[in-house]
């Protein structure tokens, strides 16, 4: 999850969360997430 501000990727991660998803929490520039090898899923 991102967003500019962080806050509302971490409400998003806590309702999507759960048993069957992994899900990861961005706390940086988005680029940053791309070079560490994340793939967005739609």
């Amino acid at each position: 999850m991102y967003c500019g501000s962080g806050y509302r990727a971490s409400v998003a991660a806590s309702v999507l969360d759960g048993p069957d998803r992994d899900l990861v929490l961005v706390d940086d520039a988005y680029d940053s997430a791309r070079d560490l090898g994340l793939e967005e899923a739609l």
